[in-house]
């Protein structure tokens, strides 16, 4: 944990620009932590580089690969606020993961940039099918983000493509899902837990996700206001989505 707590301290150099230093909180610092990708943190690679493993931070060894040339995202630097993301093509990039297993309540958060992707839906991210779903994604036709774990939990109004963070408490008929840190939806998103996971793609229908995924975050827990606030800030203040 302190080797992790001194890398995510660390000034590095990206695209030639200073990356801005990142805020005093660690995602560790929160018990509970059982998932995070964090793109600032891939190491070993170079700006267009196939990346087939995405490590995963949390201790847990959740890391999400890929085996297929063809289906493997890239690793481009200085992409968001001078660092580093993972981009999907949109058409039939995924990293995946078969064994995180997950019941509800948790926290997720979700930081992306959305360029393109299905004509009906975008997966950032997903459980695996059928019935252990975690599932983030965005409707084209309403331009809505939801999230459904065996209910439609929706926003209310609409999102454009772009910058998002995307957080949701899984909690059954206390679930709600936030945008940008506002609260844009409550109520009922199912009880179904996570048994795996796939990035930018639910594999089910084909709703492929395109764009930027720079960060994911999961606590075994429904997080209190204080420190779900503590992860929204963090997360903001490192890449500025909002």
């Amino acid at each position: 944990m302190n080797q992790l707590r001194r890398r995510i301290q660390t000034a590095a150099m990206s695209g030639g620009k200073a990356v801005p230093p990142l805020p005093p909180f660690n995602p560790l610092d929160i018990a509970g932590l059982k998932l995070w990708l964090d793109a600032s943190q891939i190491v070993g690679l170079n700006d267009g580089d196939e990346v087939t493993t995405w490590n995963d931070l949390s201790g847990g060894g959740y890391n999400a690969t890929q085996a297929t040339a063809s289906k493997k995202p890239t690793y481009e630097t200085n992409e968001q606020n001078g660092r580093p993301a993972v981009r999907f093509d949109g058409v039939d990039d995924y990293l995946a993961n078969a064994t995180l297993a997950l019941a509800q309540p948790y926290s997720l958060f979700v930081a992306i940039k959305q360029t393109g992707g299905g004509v009906t839906g975008r997966t950032p991210f997903d459980g695996v099918p059928p019935v252990n779903r975690a599932e983030v994604f965005y409707d084209v036709g309403t331009s809505k983000w939801g999230f459904y774990s065996g209910a439609q939990l929706w926003q209310t109004g609409t999102s454009a493509t772009g910058l998002a963070l995307i957080s949701v408490v899984a909690n059954g008929a206390s679930s709600e899902i936030k945008i940008n840190g506002a609260s844009l939806g409550s109520g009922n998103a199912g009880s179904q837990g996570l048994n795996g996971f796939y990035l930018a793609e639910n594999l089910a229908v084909h709703w492929p996700f395109g764009g930027l995924i720079f960060e994911v975050i999961i606590y075994n827990h429904s997080l209190g206001a204080a420190e779900f606030n503590t992860v929204l800030s963090y997360i903001n203040s490192k890449w500025a989505i909002y």
